[in-house]
């Protein structure tokens, strides 16, 4: 599989290459081209098998029309994707997309075709991904998942069959909670996971990497700590992760690693700790894989590699993560000006 991926004048996407690493970070405001970016990298290594998915479904997928079905958007030139896959392997690149709440917007996940046609194929996916695995599983996944306290506090996830499919339910104390009821944090973070609890069951040998869009959404800055430590999991497991975001705190922990990555194992180990990872096989695998992580900035369709996330570094895009603490840096500097004039 290709560690790296490049692509020039594609939809928004001018100029951007990826050299992906064992955790790789995208960053950048919306519409510069992450999404598609990502989404054009799978099609390319995973094109025959995602031919062969939508042909399944009765999808013409002769010439261009394959992008139609599987971006959703329309005019797009399968000439842009160079190097496409002909491996008949099973998809190697596991994706969560940022839309993953409409999978199971009334408690269980869809099928593939309840989506219209101009739904991205990796939403559709992910949603039968989710479908196959938790009709024969439901019960053993809501009460793996019953927990962080820091997302359903301490509340039990059900399983309710009464009113015909399997739905999830939320119990806290004597209410029993649609999924409709629940709130936005915990509406963003169930699919989530849900993927993690079937990619860990099952071991996935056939996925090499992990594609997450966004996993910050509607979270709290506790719960994004504890939801690195699930991802640093996953990396133990041998699974490679992508991470778009808009969250400085990813980019803050990435920041602290690179920082910390030529320290004493003991005093890196005991930052990462502090910062609130608590599991040791986690922390473990960070220091492994600490010098192989990697910052993408992609701003106005154009790629800058930003690894070093040097704070003192001369190019802004660097000292200021990609734009994230931009404002920080912004209002710390005007209160230094004008505070004591």
């Amino acid at each position: 599989m290709n560690t790296s991926f490049t692509l020039h004048n594609f939809g928004p996407i001018k100029a951007a290459d990826v050299e992906f690493g064992d955790m790789t970070f995208i960053v950048g405001p919306q519409a510069s081209g992450k999404s598609i970016f990502l989404q054009a990298w799978k099609l390319r290594e995973d094109y025959l098998s995602i031919k062969n998915n939508l042909n399944n479904y009765s999808y013409n997928t002769d010439g261009d029309n394959i992008l139609k079905h599987y971006f959703g958007i329309n005019n797009l030139k399968m000439q842009q994707i160079d190097g496409t896959s002909q491996s008949n392997q099973p998809e190697k690149i596991f994706y969560i997309p940022a839309q993953r709440v409409l999978c199971i917007a009334d408690g269980r996940p869809k099928r593939f075709m309840e989506f219209d046609y101009e739904t991205p194929y990796v939403v559709r996916q992910f949603s039968e991904y989710l479908r196959q695995n938790f009709a024969p599983d439901a019960e053993k996944m809501a009460s793996a998942i019953a927990s962080p306290s820091s997302i359903y506090h301490n509340g039990k996830i059900e399983i309710d069959s009464s009113m015909g499919p399997q739905k999830m339910r939320l119990r806290v104390g004597e209410t029993s909670l649609p999924f409709v009821a629940w709130s936005a944090g915990q509406k963003e973070y169930m699919p989530l996971s849900m993927a993690n609890y079937f990619i860990s069951k099952d071991q996935a040998p056939q996925f090499q990497y992990i594609v997450i869009e966004e996993p910050e959404m509607g979270l709290h800055p506790r719960a994004i700590i504890g939801f690195i430590g699930e991802v640093a999991q996953l990396m133990a497991k041998g699974f490679k992760i992508v991470i778009s975001t808009h969250s400085s705190v990813f980019l803050e922990f990435a920041w602290a690693i690179k920082t910390m990555q030529d320290s004493t194992e003991d005093n890196f180990k005991n930052v990462i700790s502090e910062a609130g990872i608590a599991d040791s096989q986690a922390i473990d695998i960070l220091y492994k894989l600490r010098k192989n992580i990697k910052t993408y900035f992609f701003n106005d369709g154009i790629s800058k590699d930003i690894s070093t996330l040097d704070a003192w570094s001369d190019d802004p895009d660097v000292a200021l993560m990609g734009e994230l603490t931009s404002f920080n840096a912004r209002i710390c500097d005007a209160i230094a000006k004008y505070k004591n004039d």
